[in-house]
């Protein structure tokens, strides 16, 4: 049995998305609870797990330290939960617009039979058919008044905000993911979102973005069919963000941008003896094939599934934990690393210091080579 120390940060976790869906949001709670709580609290990349016993630990904890064999774990999303969890509530609260028969079918306990059960993944891919029958279905022209012009480049592309329900149907069916269908009419006609896209000079959409207005966050940046953006567009996204100076929750694999003391950074393109105020997340970008020199971390440093990494930082430092997992093209451990938490490897092993990970990565990257194993792709969901 996992003992997670702060099942209430689940809740939180699960009502800061239905908190986002405007109407009806202590229903869409209820469906995201009944669909994902318990795979969330039984998923291990969400929970990290407690080697020492804090010497804060409630009273409760102390009794059970030795007799459940120091099994205790602390809720911490994986670097994906995020744009999944998103997705998955853009689905629920598309349903209940439609009013869909599934939401009607109830167990004796009041639940939608076809959530009951569910896992995340099952619950994601089930909002992926669901939507991609619904763009099938769409046959909406935009209309003149639908987008107006925010800012324009030098060779004819353009950032248009989305000003109608119809324009965010459009941007739907052209780019293959579920901005339309109601799943965020209620945030459009509020005002307190915003939503933009990024088209060429044929007025062709290449990237989604959604942007809270109250502190200027941009929250998501989708290309189609929720990947990110193709690489060719990230100069045009990079100068509209900086221009807007918003605020980065999107992660870098869908901006290439991180954000700090104000300043933007290209990730690609980090100067050498950088320091990170905090964690740095650049999981899943798979065109990172290296990182500069002297980098330090103040916190956790995540390169889950960069699959073109083959080298990390010489005297990269990093004051938690560094995650490696899935970078199966990482050549070796760099000289003068230090890592004062866990370092996870590629094949999920991990090591409580350096010597031992260098150790273990000889041998597995041996391995590795001996059976001519393949890079892993991530996936990328949302929008």
């Amino acid at each position: 049995m996992v003992n997670i120390i702060n099942p209430e940060d689940i809740d939180e976790y699960l009502y800061s998305f239905a908190s986002e869906a405007m109407d009806h949001h202590s229903e869409i709670y209820n469906l995201l609870h009944i669909t994902v709580r318990r795979s969330i609290s039984k998923d291990q990349d969400n929970l990290v797990k407690i080697a020492k016993l804090p010497q804060n630990a409630p009273e409760w904890m102390q009794n059970q330290w030795d007799v459940t064999g120091n099994n205790f774990y602390e809720f911490r999303p994986a670097h994906n939960l995020t744009s999944k969890i998103t997705h998955i509530k853009d689905w629920l609260v598309s349903a209940k617009h439609h009013n869909e028969a599934f939401l009607q079918d109830l167990d004796n306990k009041g639940r939608p039979r076809s959530l009951v059960g569910m896992d995340i993944d099952s619950a994601y891919n089930a909002a992926d058919r669901y939507f991609a029958k619904l763009n099938k279905k769409l046959k909406v022209k935009e209309e003149k008044d639908d987008t107006k012009t925010i800012m324009t480049f030098d060779d004819g592309y353009k950032i248009v905000q989305m000003l109608t329900e119809n324009a965010l149907d459009c941007e739907s069916q052209e780019m293959g993911h579920c901005i339309g269908h109601g799943s965020y009419d209620a945030e459009l006609k509020s005002g307190d979102d915003l939503f933009y896209s990024l088209r060429d000079a044929n007025n062709k959409a290449h990237a989604t973005l959604h942007v809270q207005k109250s502190d200027n966050s941009l929250l998501q940046c989708k290309g189609k069919e929720n990947n990110p953006p193709v690489t060719k567009y990230l100069s045009y996204i990079q100068g509209f963000v900086e221009q807007k100076d918003f605020k980065l929750e999107e992660d870098p694999s869908h901006t290439g941008l991180i954000k700090q003391d104000g300043q933007f950074y290209n990730v690609f393109a980090l100067p050498n003896n950088f320091s990170i105020k905090g964690e740095l997340n650049l999981s899943a970008i798979n065109n990172l094939t290296h990182l500069p020199n002297n980098l330090s971390v103040d916190k956790d440093l995540f390169l889950t599934g960069c699959g073109n990494l083959t080298h990390l930082a010489y005297n990269l430092s990093v004051q938690e934990n560094l995650y490696l997992l899935h970078c199966y093209n990482l050549k070796e451990l760099p000289k003068g690393l230090k890592v004062k938490g866990k370092i996870f490897l590629p094949d999920g092993a991990f090591c409580e210091t350096v010597q031992e990970a260098q150790r273990k990565f000889k041998i597995w990257h041996a391995d590795i080579n001996a059976l001519g194993c393949k890079k892993h792709k991530p996936s990328h969901p949302s929008i």
